[in-house]
């Protein structure tokens, strides 16, 4: 592992700045952490790099930014971990597989640069990262730990939506915002229309008995899209508004009587 050394922030082709210098290939791993760190620092990459595993450790902030970064860690997961403090990556990013983000409670991410590839982003860790930039990553998106925020429209890729564990998604646009991909709940989702209405506009698969799509937030979530479930699956709104569009689809049909509202909306 190459680990920054320096007290503040430099270019990241300057070997001085490292234990050991970092080598562009698959499954390099760094360390960006508070080793001799005096400041928020600024780490730029003047050309592109690729590298298997980033790892933020330190209260005082990381800028990383450049040409780009590739992440490729060969048969494992590619990585980026926060194990403290909060952290930006705004250097374009390409997912060649999947990507992992994973701060840890207490601390943040924020991916601003421009995500594309083929691969997928994996959130794990129980902090939370904060997409701001339209991404083009084709693998899509899936929650595993923690919550994302999201403060622009088309922030997750192309691909599909998948909840499977941690708290779900906060919209912090202050302006109206749509998420067109399908979700797919593995388990109970939250959207918290934090700032501003949000409209989901893909199908929403309820995959498995006892999960809920649950709506947060002062502001209105708007569904325009289709599910159909007969598992005990719910929406559950806990406070704002929740619209179905014209088009809208749903079928949600529970077999049982206790805490439930059979509904169909088209």
């Amino acid at each position: 592992v190459s680990e920054w050394i320096a007290p503040g922030g430099g270019a990241w082709e300057t070997a001085s700045n490292w234990s050991v210098a970092p080598v562009s290939a698959a499954g390099a791993a760094v360390l960006l952490g508070d080793y001799a760190l005096a400041a928020p620092a600024t780490v730029t990459a003047f050309a592109p790099v690729t590298l298997g595993g980033v790892t933020f450790s330190s209260l005082l902030g990381y800028t990383l930014d450049g040409a780009g970064f590739t992440f490729d860690n060969g048969a494992s997961a590619a990585y980026v971990a926060a194990e403290k403090g909060a952290h930006v990556i705004g250097a374009p990013l390409t997912l060649s597989g999947a990507l992992s983000a994973a701060p840890a409670t207490g601390a943040a991410l924020a991916l601003a640069g421009a995500g594309g590839g083929g691969g997928s982003l994996v959130k794990e860790g129980a902090g939370e990262i904060i997409l701001s930039q339209p991404n083009t990553y084709g693998g899509g998106t899936r929650v595993k730990g923690g919550s994302i925020v999201l403060t622009a429209s088309a922030t997750l890729g192309s691909g599909p939506v998948t909840v499977d564990g941690g708290s779900g998604f906060r919209f912090g646009r202050t302006a109206p915002l749509t998420l067109s991909a399908n979700v797919t709940l593995a388990t109970t989702g939250h959207f918290n229309a934090a700032s501003n209405d949000v409209a989901l506009t893909g199908a929403i698969d309820w995959q498995g008995p006892s999960r809920a799509l649950v709506k947060s937030g002062p502001y209105e979530l708007a569904l325009s899209g289709s599910g159909a479930e007969t598992e005990l699956s719910k929406l559950q709104v806990e406070n704002g508004v929740l619209r179905f569009q014209s088009g809208a689809d749903f079928s949600l049909l529970s077999t049982s009587d206790r805490d439930a509202v059979n509904m169909k909306a088209n």
